[in-house]
């Protein structure tokens, strides 16, 4: 029996095919559950508020946030958080429930006891210390995203800030001169020395001005992997409030400016 070439051809694309419709119906069933989130996160976000909330400021405005997240692999969600609202400054506490479904995706709900909580969707990637959920709120008053990573399981010290770090921000703050929020963010380097203080040299961009700039700190790393740090520059005393998160060669700080009228964070990477 004979076949036409374009018969041969037609059998041979769908012979490949198959193999990639099995791929397509099954690279999304993954392996995740509700017990691939269990420990606790270091969490960072970034945002505009579009609702009026007595005591801050017009919307739109800018929100950064750093805190701690805790799943118990069950189903349950508390948090601990630092916010600046439009350069309002707000500590706060959350707890809810979260799910996981199998092809990894994510939601929760978080009910706060003096604010408006939220709710997020998005995905969990990774293992280990190499976890990350990426998530964003699905809030008609706030659009946000921000990410998790996995705090060190042993818990921190000092010593946890050690060695050079690369550093990078962005956001807002009202310097002399100025009467409301403009635009901001620098780039640099710094040095701790696992003993309680760092120094270092970065440039700064305020609203389109160029400055360098050196500066130097002393900071506190809590056992549960929080950090606060009194940084002098040329701007001033500026202090910070984040997180520490992975370890070795891997770890990071995620921090922001807890002073009223900045809406500013950064994070600091190991070189």
């Amino acid at each position: 029996m004979k076949f036409s070439k374009s018969f041969i051809l037609i059998l041979a694309l769908a012979l490949v095919a198959i193999p990639l419709a099995d791929q397509t119906n099954t690279e999304y069933k993954g392996s995740c559950s509700l017990a691939t989130l269990q420990g606790t996160y270091g969490d960072f976000e970034e945002g505009t508020v579009l609702a009026q909330f007595p005591g801050f400021p017009a919307p739109p405005f800018p929100v950064v946030l750093v805190g701690m997240v805790t799943y118990d692999g069950a189903g349950n969600v508390s948090a601990t958080y630092t916010a600046s609202m439009g350069g309002v400054i707000l500590p706060g506490t959350g707890t809810g429930t979260y799910t996981v479904n199998p092809d990894c995706t994510y939601s929760d709900v978080i009910t706060e006891p003096n604010g408006p909580g939220g709710h997020h969707v998005g995905t969990v990637t990774g293992k280990g210390m190499f976890q990350e959920v990426h998530a964003m709120y699905i809030d008609p008053w706030l659009v946000a995203s921000g990410t998790l990573r996995k705090t060190p399981a042993g818990g921190c010290s000092q010593k946890s800030l050690k060695g050079t770090y690369a550093v990078l921000g962005q956001g807002w703050l009202t310097p002399p001169g100025f009467s409301s929020l403009v635009p901001a963010a620098h780039v640099g380097i710094f040095a701790a020395n696992g003993k309680g203080s760092f120094y270092g040299d970065d440039t700064i961009n305020i609203a389109g001005n160029i400055t360098p700039d050196s500066f130097t700190a002393t900071y506190t790393i809590n056992a549960d992997c929080t950090i606060s740090a009194e940084i002098t520059t040329s701007m001033g005393v500026i202090h910070e409030a984040g997180t520490i998160t992975g370890k070795g060669r891997f770890e990071e700080s995620h921090k922001i400016v807890t002073d009223p009228g900045w809406v500013f964070a950064d994070t600091g990477k190991k070189e």
